[in-house]
Formats: structure tokens, sequence, C-alpha cells
């Protein structure tokens, strides 16, 4: 090829590149067009959330996020559809962002023009729709910044329409998620045993003002009546079907206040002809108004599914927790009866805490419930029991909690973890608590293992680091137990690196070295040290090079136990080279106050000496 033809090429394709860029930039800015439709963004590294449909209190998921960040700043609320007319009043700046026809790259490429020019602190996906998980692994891989999926309703292992989450799909949004968040402990057992990935307990949560700790008088009286309440939306036409076959005939009266009563676009319903079956319905009430409203009624009627061949929304019975549970059991202490399976969500939630009954769709079992319902003892006991745990679903700092779990990929604390455990009659596979990124690989194990005693109920007082080293495994322990106090033993302390002891040990308070050996007897002793200083033993090592041979002061752990005066219970960790039997033979009387002990061990003998497994 000759140099002009070269020159030419090389020409041509500038003035095409010009062209092409003069399509796609401002010739004022020399910077990409914006779509003029897109809606402008005007906040500064804001929190971005991700959701279905509107934030509003119509449906339990509106009601859930306003609770959360009710206290909340600088939020970019971005949901994919309007089922409610577009009405929303959460967040600093909030829209609908259609994306249904886009593809992949098609929504990759609109999310970036979106946010052109803006930055994303972290984001929180509330997921339902393919639409919001595609949204939030663009962000993600655009921006590469925390993200948090909450599941509040499954839509991925027992749905099957067109609009379901694909296994892939979730899987994706599921792995390149920091922190997952499951609304009810069934929904998590199951996304967990499906994904085998780690998630936590959200429950709904209620705004502090509203939950009482008072038992209204009316559990004290007796009523000829027996009337209930009925909150919130009823989710298939089948469902309410149900409900009308178990009321109609039995001598039960239940008010249901619902909150589509002007536009129940799911459902087709005649209210003079529910009113003659003993259901009267009613327009939704201000939270504060329903609370004193729910505190005249015996017992609240909470209909789920029967998950049988016939029952059409078992994805939302089966997994979700209805927001209306905790509203009612923390605002008014109502027991609770649940229609349909006893093996639904709302059903074990009941049965957990003791604060209502459950029974199926028939008016005979309906009735059966409610006269036990009615009863003063039943009253009395159901409603202390709700008032016992009311507190736990306040709303109160919820916010901060997620935001601060997210960052550190695990719930700030074990709260809703402790709240509602495994029932010992729940099948689940465990999963690994994923690590701080912080932490060494080497040191996972150390991480998962004592993080897995933790659960157990492991609190140690003290934690005593023999062969010490750097203090990293101290450090890697200190993340599991942060309140414990550690000492920290090695008789090579001034031997490594100075500022590897300042960021393992010196940066923590509750850490103090003592530069000692540790046998069996007190004394002074020598310690062969090798090149590379993690192999110096008091004997030899046949693997090591030895540069160099250091006297140290010996202690044993029982004197440690004396002058450092150590009480309550703790973790003893023991790794000094073919020595640890006779560090264990000066520990008798540490040993009677440890929890928990950890030895590395050498699979053979270097000498007659020292000892192995």
């Amino acid at each position: 090829m000759s140099n002009t033809s070269l020159e030419e090429i090389i020409s041509k394709n500038n003035l095409i590149r010009d062209e092409l860029s003069s399509l796609i930039t401002d010739e004022t800015t020399n910077t990409p067009k914006r779509d003029s439709s897109l809606p402008k963004i005007s906040l500064k590294n804001p929190d971005v959330i991700l959701t279905p449909n509107e934030v509003n209190l119509r449906h339990g998921t509106g009601v859930i996020i306003r609770n959360i960040f009710s206290d909340s700043e600088n939020i970019l609320s971005i949901r994919f559809h309007d089922y409610y007319d577009g009405h929303q009043d959460f967040g600093d700046i909030n829209f609908c962002f259609c994306i249904d026809e886009l593809s992949r790259s098609e929504t990759f490429t609109r999310l970036s023009e979106l946010f052109q020019g803006i930055q994303p602190r972290r984001i929180l996906c509330v997921v339902f729709s393919p639409q919001e998980a595609l949204a939030a692994i663009a962000l993600k891989e655009i921006f590469n910044v925390p993200l948090c999926t909450y599941i509040m309703d499954d839509n991925n292992l027992y749905t099957s329409d067109q609009n379901t989450i694909t296994h892939d799909l979730m899987e994706e949004l599921l792995q390149k998620s920091s922190f997952r968040l499951a609304i009810s402990p069934e929904l998590r057992v199951a996304y967990e045993q499906r994904y085998g990935l780690k998630f936590w307990l959200l429950p709904p949560t209620i705004s502090p003002d509203l939950i009482t700790e008072e038992i209204p008088e009316i559990a004290t009286e007796v009523t000829r009546e027996k009337k209930g309440i009925l909150v919130g939306n009823i989710w298939s036409q089948q469902c309410l079907e149900h409900l009308r076959e178990a009321i109609k005939g039995s001598n039960i009266r239940i008010d249901w206040y619902f909150n589509n009563y002007y536009d129940p676009a799911w459902l087709t319903i005649d209210k003079e002809e529910l009113a003659q079956e003993g259901i009267f319905v009613y327009p939704p009430l201000a939270e504060s108004d329903l609370r004193q409203t729910l505190r005249k009624y015996k017992f609240a009627v909470i209909p789920s599914g029967k998950l049988d061949t016939t029952d059409n929304i078992q994805n939302i019975a089966r997994l979700s927790l209805p927001t209306r549970i905790p509203f009612i059991l923390t605002t008014s202490n109502t027991p609770l009866l649940v229609l349909g399976s006893k093996s639904t969500a709302a059903a074990r939630f009941v049965t957990r805490f003791e604060v209502g009954m459950v029974c199926d769709y028939h008016a005979e079992a309906v009735e059966q419930a409610v006269n036990f319902l009615d009863s003063l003892e039943t009253q009395k006991i159901m409603r202390q029991n709700a008032v016992s745990v009311a507190n736990n679903f306040s709303s109160q700092g919820i916010g901060r909690w997620l935001w601060d779990s997210l960052e550190n990929g695990k719930p700030s604390d074990n709260k809703f973890e402790d709240l509602m455990p495994l029932l010992s009659t729940d099948f689940a596979y465990y999963i690994e608590v994923n690590p701080p990124k912080s932490i060494w690989r080497d040191f996972i194990p150390v991480y998962q293992s004592l993080t897995r005693l933790k659960q157990k109920g492991l609190k140690p007082d003290f934690i005593v680091d023999v062969g010490a080293s750097t203090g990293i495994w101290s450090d890697t322990v200190n993340y599991v137990f942060p309140d414990s106090r550690y000492i920290l033993i090695d008789p090579l302390f001034s031997k490594y690196d100075p500022s590897a002891i300042d960021h393992y040990i010196k940066s923590h308070d509750n850490f103090e070295m003592i530069e000692a050996m540790v046998s069996n007897k007190t004394g002074q002793g020598t310690i062969k040290v090798s090149d590379d200083l993690y192999n110096s033993s008091a004997y030899e090592v046949n693997n090591a090079k030895v540069v160099e041979i250091v006297t140290s002061e010996i202690i044993t752990l029982d004197q440690l136990l004396e002058e450092k005066s150590l009480r309550g219970k703790g973790i003893l960790k023991l790794d000094v080279q073919f020595a640890e039997h006779l560090a264990i033979e000066g520990g008798y009387k540490l040993l009677g106050i440890v929890d928990v002990c950890i030895i590395e061990l050498s699979l053979w003998k270097t000498s007659e000496e020292t000892q192995s497994l």
C-alpha cells in the first residue's frame, strides 16, 4: 500500500469520525447531547431507590418504603410502572421510567443517558418485575456502587407468566448485590435454597409514633356481636370469593377498610351484595385513625392462600408477610385470624408469636376460631404477646440500619434474625456469611467459623492469641467479637514489620501486646528465628533457615490469668510451632474458663520432643 493511499484512508476516516461526532454532540459544549424527554436529576450523589410502581399508602410496598426512609434525604426514587395514576409523594425526585420494550443494551444506554453527570451513592432495588432487576444490574455495572436487593413479593420461584423474572436474571441481580433482604423467614429460606446466597430479614416496620403498649378496654368486655375488621387489599378475585363463602355462612360481620375502595381495578366488587353476606366495605382510613378504629375490634381477618391447585397467588401467600399484620399487631394488639393454609407466611407469623388463630375458609371453622378469640382469657394472652414484641417492628433508624448494613455486607445488628429465627421444624441450607472485603483470603475460614459460634451464643469476655505474629488473626476475629478484650503474645513482635503491627494491633484500643514465649514454666528461653519469621520455633524446624537465636522471657498461661485478672469466659488460640503441649501444660487454670480453644498442630513430628496430630 502506498503512502498516498494510506494518507487518503486516514483523511477519510477523520472526516467520517467528525460527521459521527456531530450527530451525538452539542457543538457549543462538545459534550454528548442529552435526550430532552428524559427526566432531569438535580441531586448530587443521590441514594437511588428502584421500585416496581408508585410509593404511596395504597399498597404494602409503598407503606414499607415510606416508613423505612421517613427521615432520609437526597433520595432519587425511580419506578417502572404507574398503577395508581402516578400518585407518589416519596423521594426528593421521583418519576416513572418505562423500559418495558427496551433490550438489555438499550436499557444500559438509556440509563447512562439518564444519569449523565450524576454519580449515585448507592442503590436499593425493591424487585418484583424484570424491569427493576435489569435497571439495578445496569446501574451497578455502570457506576460500581453498593447494591442492595430487597424482595418483598416473589415473582420468580412460584410464578410463570410473561412478566416473571427469569432465574438467570434473578441470579445475576443477586450475585451483583452486596446485601440481600427478604421480607419473611419463608421467603429468605426459599431464595437461599434456590440461589445459594445469603439473605437477611427485614420485615415490614411501623412508625414508632403509632406503636402502643396499651391494651384497650374492649379486650375485657363481653360483646354479643361477633364483628371483625379487615384492612388493606385483597389481591385476587379468587381470594375474595373464598372469604365471601366463609363469612356468608356464619354469624360473623366483617368491616373492610379497603385501600383501593375508589378504584378496585383487579377486583369485581358489588358492595351491596357483599353487605348482604356480612362484609361491609368502607374507604381507607389515615393510619392514625385506623389505629383507633382497630382498637374497637376483638379480631382482625387476614385472608391468605389455600396453597392448593386452585390458588393463583401462591407466590404472595406462601412467602410474603402482609404489611397489615405488623401494623395491626403494633398499633392495636388486636388478635389476628388468618384464613387459609397453616403454611403461609402470614399463618406462620401468627403462630410463631401466638397472636392469633389460623383456620380454613369454612364457615364452621371460622365461627369456632372467632369464639375462641372472643374469650377474655384469649384476648388477654394474645394482646400481651403482641405488646411484648411490638417495639421490635419500629421503623425508627431502619433507613440508617439498611445503608450501614449494605456498607458492611451484613446486618449492623441481628435484631430481626433473633426475632424470627428458623423454627425447629424448618429445613434450610447453611449459607456462610460474606466476610468483610478487608479480610485476607487465608483468614476467611477463621471469620466464618467464629461467626457460626457467635450465632450459637458465644460471647467471649477475653481472647488470648498466643503466637500472634503481626496480629492478623486477632484483627480478623475482632470483626466478629469487637467488644472482647484481646491479649496478643509473641516473642518476636519487635522483629515484624512495624507498619503491620500498627495496622493489625495498635489500631485497636482493646488489644494488648506481650512480647514473650509461652510454655509450662516461667523463666528465660531461646527461640530459633527463621528467615521468614513465621517458622521460628524453640525447636529445630527442618524446612526453614535459622538466621539468629533470640533469648526471650517465658510466661505461662496461668501466670497470665492472674497478672491480667482475666475473668468471665474466653477463647484461646495457640500457634507456637510445636510447643503447644507445653503451653497447655502451663495453663490448666486458664483452660477452666475457656469456652473455645483453637490450636494449630503439625501433621508430623520434627523431633522426639515435639507433639503432632
